[in-house]
């Protein structure tokens, strides 16, 4: 009867002992696998955080960890193609003109040429005053010109020629005016100045009055 006893004591230590190492072994794997979330918890980053400087460019990026500290991945690239281009780096381009065409500085004149004292025009332009030219050269360079007494007296300007005085009929002639004044030399003397106004017409003696 005793001997019974103590086996079925023995019998009841050694399961008390097995349960016990169990029970152990459970609480361990429990706290690893605890301490194992709260690790992985503990460094899950959080927000990223992107910085900029004054350019536009990202100048870094940190990752926060619990514990951790910053992580520090390496910069960002921008291209410049995405950035706008300051007025400082434009400063340097200069727009290319076209070189101006140069101006003509020939002298000219106006030479007017009217009949009836400017009631019908013959010819009007701006033209070319040629160095020591005189009146006769410059009205034979542009019309049809016919003289007497030996070049010094225009007679007939395109066709219209002097008429002499006939019975019922006055003389009409041709004269020529500068800047609005009679003459008083011939067309072969006179060297008009770049800018004058030379003016031949058409009429009567009798009704020139200039």
């Amino acid at each position: 009867m005793k001997r019974n006893f103590s086996i079925y004591l023995l019998l009841f230590l050694l399961l008390f002992l097995i349960a016990g190492c169990h029970s152990s072994g459970g609480i361990n794997k429990q706290g690893e696998s605890s301490g194992s979330s709260s690790y992985k918890a503990s460094v899950e980053p959080g927000p990223e955080t992107l910085k900029a400087d004054d350019t536009g460019s990202a100048a870094s990026t940190s990752v926060k960890g619990k514990g951790q500290g910053d992580i520090a991945p390496a910069p960002l690239e921008v291209s410049s193609s995405t950035l706008q281009e300051t007025p400082e780096a434009m400063g340097n381009k200069t727009p290319v003109l076209p070189e101006p065409e140069p101006a003509d500085n020939k002298a000219r004149l106006r030479l007017l040429v009217t009949q009836d004292n400017g009631q019908e025009v013959i010819f009007d332009q701006e033209v070319e005053l040629a160095q020591d030219a005189t009146v006769m050269d410059i009205l034979k360079a542009h019309l049809e010109v016919s003289s007497s007494y030996g070049g010094e007296f225009v007679e007939g300007i395109n066709g219209l020629k002097s008429k002499r005085a006939s019975l019922g009929q006055e003389p009409e002639d041709w004269f020529y005016y500068i800047n609005g004044t009679s003459a008083n030399v011939g067309a072969a003397s006179y060297r008009p100045a770049p800018g004058d106004v030379v003016w031949w017409d058409y009429h009567s003696w009798s009704s020139g009055g200039r």
